[in-house]
């Protein structure tokens, strides 16, 4: 009988010889406890040994580590075996073989267009691309993993198209890739997998998108292989690396499948970032002066952990449902460095501007988020650090956002249960010419006005009009926050169909008493603001629109839509109707044209927003509602 699934598995890895019992070439191979496998059960009691042995985080850089950057062996001829009795198919083993699948994309014969400029730092060779097409083979050894044939791109100048897709589009958002120390032969395999996926999202090549959505199903159950085969790949930061990458391609893809599945794939990368202590203060001190190598290492590490909380923060913030991901957990993190120190291209240029410092300063996220928190009406408040850098301002501003989740549902729960809170009640808000302190006894409405003082603090200390991606984000999302705060998320999603029509005819009817109410106009003031700034950037297809925008501009057109539906037609918000026509170009609107015109406005923004797929899905919902 040739060897099991498990067995090439481990030979793709670069493994030796297979373990007792596994069918492959060890020395208790075919031995059973009734065989006197005495040698057998000593290499358990070893194997079991050596995992209680195991460190809470392994070095990348140690030689008997998984083998993610080495390219995988192929499998061992398998021992000559009498003929086995026939075995109805297992998902396990491959039905079919990737080399006779057809080519899902162009095999392109010259160098893309505008690919050039990556040239001398992503592009790879046909050695690397062996070892790319290789480690996703190991998908063919996970259940289901043979059941659709797999073409991997022979093509050099197609996958460096894509890669080159990855590092103009995608590492700009999620940096945790130092570009003056970036190489793809000393790369892992894995990660270059995970960036030619989600950089062929944003290709214009037939196909392109179909290739990535099945390259993603190929690195989903890779993954799965390599925590199998090792369970020191748990606390891998190249298979983080590619996780992140995967989950993102998968969230903004714009398919069910993939969305459902990424989904699953973030509670999973969130607890693989647990145990690899990603938010934990690096175990540095400022004395241990590091070399440029070792600590673009350890900023890397942390850059990946900030990016991966990020990645969890969508989820309250867009999404609407919760985090993984408590604040609790966070109180040791430490935000990335300044860009200028990470761009430094070479160790004496990073030397100069530390000067005297041994490594680059780092804030705490637990300082800087405790003064955005305070109270205003506290005398003697901290003030907010004012030299942090647009990184570390959107981490702030993503966990203000699970704030105003939590109060949301919170809200939720006491109204739905019928009982009777003073949302509405008048509280005095904070002024500092007459501060008054706001009395948290009065319920919601004094946490509410908390979270709008330190939603303003954040925009007066670190809203910039700079063309910085994350400061674009940011300020995106702080507009969100101050609409979320007015207006129930939930209900703007089911009243567009998310969950049937029964629910969305329940969501219209409170919405209808939302829309007349001085909620609405604070809500629709900020939605407003928010569709403002999407439509700023001349090229919203360029990597300064990161995920975000495309559910920004769907909630934002959602709350102006229901605004202008559901409210009064004879006394319709003039002032909003009035900016609405601005931002339109100066066309005059009836009240029964309003609605219909923002949804187009919106919907036109989203069809500009094409280098997320999902951009096209929120479209196509927004002209379907009547």
């Amino acid at each position: 009988m040739g060897g099991s699934p498990a067995t090439s598995a481990s030979a793709l890895l670069g493994g030796g010889g297979g373990t007792p019992g596994d069918g492959g070439a060890g020395e208790g191979e075919g031995r059973t406890p009734d065989q006197g496998g005495g040698e057998g059960k000593g290499k358990v009691k070893e194997e079991e040994e050596r995992d209680e042995r195991w460190p809470t985080h392994f070095d990348p850089t140690r030689e008997d580590r998984s083998p993610l950057s080495r390219s995988p062996s192929p499998p061992p001829a398998p021992a000559p075996a009498p003929a086995p009795a026939p075995l109805p198919p297992s998902p396990a083993v491959p039905s079919s073989s990737t080399a006779t699948a057809e080519p899902s994309v162009p095999e392109l014969t010259e160098p893309f267009a505008g690919s050039e400029k990556w040239k001398d730092v992503c592009w790879v060779d046909e050695n690397v691309r062996g070892r790319v097409e290789r480690v996703c083979e190991l998908a063919r050894f996970m259940p289901g993993g043979g059941e659709r044939p797999f073409h991997f791109p022979q093509s050099l100048h197609t996958i460096n198209h894509f890669l080159s897709n990855y590092f103009e589009y995608v590492l700009p958002l999620f940096p945790v890739v130092h570009l003056p120390t970036f190489s793809p032969p000393t790369s892992a395999p894995i990660v270059l997998a995970a960036q030619t996926c989600i950089g062929a999202s944003f290709s214009p090549l037939p196909s392109a998108h179909k290739f990535s959505l099945d390259l993603a199903e190929q690195i989903r159950r890779a993954l799965a292989a390599l925590y199998e085969h090792d369970l020191r790949n748990l606390r891998s930061e190249e298979i983080m690396h590619a996780g992140l990458l995967t989950c993102v391609s998968g969230l903004w893809s714009g398919n069910k499948r993939a969305f459902e599945l990424a989904e699953i794939a973030r509670g999973q990368l969130v607890n693989l970032c647990r145990r690899g202590r990603l938010f934990d203060r690096p175990a540095i001190g400022r004395a241990d002066g590091l070399g440029w190598t070792a600590w673009a290492a350890v900023e890397s590490r942390k850059r990946l952990g900030a990016c991966i909380m990020l990645l969890d923060g969508f989820f309250p913030s867009l999404l609407h449902t919760p985090s993984y991901i408590s604040q609790g957990e966070l109180s040791n993190m430490v935000f990335p460095c300044d860009e200028r120190y990470w761009q430094a291209t070479s160790a004496q240029q990073w030397q100069a501007m530390l000067g005297m410092a041994p490594i680059p300063p780092s804030p705490f996220f637990a300082s800087c988020i405790s003064t955005i928190l305070t109270p205003r009406y506290v005398l003697h408040a901290p003030l907010p650090d004012p030299h942090l850098n647009p990184f570390g301002c959107l981490i702030i501003m993503t966990s203000l956002q699970h704030h105003i989740y939590e109060l949301s549902q919170q809200l939720y729960t006491y109204m739905t249960a019928g009982i009777t809170v003073p949302m509405y009640a008048g509280v005095p808000a904070y002024s500092e010419t007459a501060p008054k302190p706001v009395n948290m006894a009065l319920g919601f409405e004094g946490r509410k006005q908390w979270l709008k003082d330190a939603l303003q603090l954040w925009r007066k200390h670190y809203a910039k009009e700079v063309q910085d991606p994350y400061m674009l984000w940011g300020q995106s999302l702080l507009w969100k926050g101050h609409m979320s705060l007015h207006v129930d998320v939930q209900d703007l999603n089911d009243a567009a169909g998310q969950h049937g029509a029964k629910a969305a005819n329940a969501a219209l009817g409170r919405l209808t008493k939302w829309a007349h109410s001085e909620d609405a106009v604070e809500a629709s003031a900020s939605a407003i603001q928010l569709l403002a700034l999407l439509s700023t950037p001349s090229d919203l297809s360029s990597s300064h629109i990161g995920p975000y925008a495309p559910l920004c501009c769907f909630a934002a057109t959602l709350t102006i839509w229901a605004r202008l539906a559901l409210g009064e037609k004879n006394s319709w918000d003039t002032q909003l109707a009035g900016r609405l026509v601005n931002m339109l170009g100066g066309v005059s609107l009836s009240s029964e044209e309003a609605p219909m015109a923002a949804r187009r406005f919106g919907a036109g923004l989203l069809r500009k927003m094409k280098a997320w797929r999902i951009a096209e899905s929120l479209e196509s919902i927004l002209l379907r509602i009547q």
